[in-house]
């Protein structure tokens, strides 16, 4: 059941619970900090060791230059260090010494899948703990009581003022998602690895960009040099999405970014590092259809002169088709959010719209990248039992139905 609760008496409660958990070095079980793994050091443990214990238990710290170059002293080679790293962004890794698995045969069903597909099933408790902490670390930067609206696959935070619209929107679009999608799809988020929030400034929304690029230790993106952040009006990363509320006014204008960021959660989760951009953002621009009946959000916070400024996406691909300017799938799948155009974010939305209409396809392809580390166009290609050009030519005939 949904609730509606002040944000920072929760965030009160919840550091003063940590404040009194006891350390990691003190107890046998939870996430392993930096501290741990130096005594796991010197306790004569070698990395491979210590990377059998991250994997079982999780991991509690970050990858600085300092912390890279202080395993790198004990041993720990550039290989140890990107499983490392693969293993804070949620992956599945395969270490030394794990015994190797037989081969599988080409239309094998993905490794590792899932036989149940509860709420949050594509991370952990470690992972969902994590991303809680460097959430709640981000919008704590904000300074702003917020109320909480929590969904299951989801949460809410927006002024009191607009609580009561903007819970019934997001409500409603976790309801359409659950009837529309398979739960293997529809489950993949969890309420505390995925937090929409509706500031109350543009100022807000740049603070909070600014932490999440901290917190995550991302790389701002190269469209940041042409769009200043000081005039952005969203920003999602898979598990945070901020939209301007002083710009997005109305609730439903506002429901379309925030509805987009959680199409990108989904599939972030559902294929962790490993999707490409052309499935993040059309699966973004397929929950935005959902939601509002018809995509016009460009995924990249592009500076709109008012919130109903957007493109008519389903003519615009219509055009490319009709003047044969549509582009192969190699071309589609070697797409980077940095560089896309908006024609090209059409493209995307019509390519995803016709791989979701066999949702259970799609969830086993982009477990495939994930787990199995297929190739995210073969991976497509196995699942939907097809060749390129099959698949080219299906995905051709279905744009004239958009």
């Amino acid at each position: 059941m949904s609730t509606i609760r002040p944000f920072w008496p929760v965030l009160l409660g919840i550091v003063l619970a940590l404040a009194t958990l006891p350390t990691a070095s003190a107890q046998n079980e939870g996430a392993l900090r930096f501290s741990d793994v130096n005594r796991l050091i010197d306790d004569g443990q070698s990395p491979e060791q210590v990377l059998m214990q991250l994997r079982e238990r999780g991991i509690d710290f970050r990858l600085t230059s300092t912390t890279e170059g202080r395993l790198k002293d004990w041993g720990f080679t550039k290989e140890h260090l990107d499983l490392i790293r693969r293993m804070i962004a949620g992956e599945a890794v395969v270490l030394p010494g794990d015994e190797p698995l037989e081969e599988a045969p080409p239309n094998a069903p993905p490794g590792n899948l899932a036989p149940t597909f509860p709420v949050g099933y594509t991370m952990t408790e470690q992972e969902i703990e994590l991303q809680r902490r460097l959430i709640r670390s981000a919008i704590d930067s904000t300074r702003v009581r917020y109320e909480i609206i929590e969904c299951d696959r989801f949460t809410l935070l927006c002024s009191k003022q607009r609580s009561e619209a903007m819970g019934e929107a997001i409500r409603n679009l976790e309801r359409q998602i659950v009837a529309t999608f398979p739960p293997a799809i529809a489950n993949a988020t969890h309420k505390q690895s995925l937090v929409l929030v509706v500031c109350n400034s543009q100022s807000e929304l740049q603070t909070l960009v600014n932490a999440v690029i901290q917190n995550y230790r991302e790389v701002w993106p190269d469209y940041a040099k042409d769009s200043p952040t000081t005039r952005w009006r969203h920003w999602m990363n898979g598990t945070l999405v901020g939209v301007d509320g002083s710009f997005f006014t109305e609730t439903q204008t506002a429901l379309r970014p925030l509805s987009v960021g959680v199409g990108h959660a989904i599939m972030r989760h559902l294929g962790g590092n490993a999707t490409p951009d052309c499935l993040t953002l059309g699966f973004g621009s397929c929950i935005e259809q959902l939601a509002m009946g018809s995509p016009a959000t460009l995924s990249t916070p592009t500076i709109y002169d008012n919130p109903d400024d957007m493109p008519d996406w389903a003519a615009d691909v219509q055009w490319q088709l009709e003047g044969n300017r549509m582009p192969s799938l190699v071309e589609v799948f070697k797409y980077d959010v940095d560089r896309m155009q908006a024609a090209e974010f059409s493209v995307t939305w019509s390519l995803t719209m016709y791989l979701q209409k066999s949702p259970d396809k799609l969830q086993r392809a982009t477990h495939r990248m994930r787990v199995d580390r297929t190739p995210p166009l073969e991976a497509i290609l196995t699942e939907y039992e097809m060749d390129a050009a099959t698949l080219q030519r299906r995905w051709l005939e279905s744009i004239p139905g958009l």
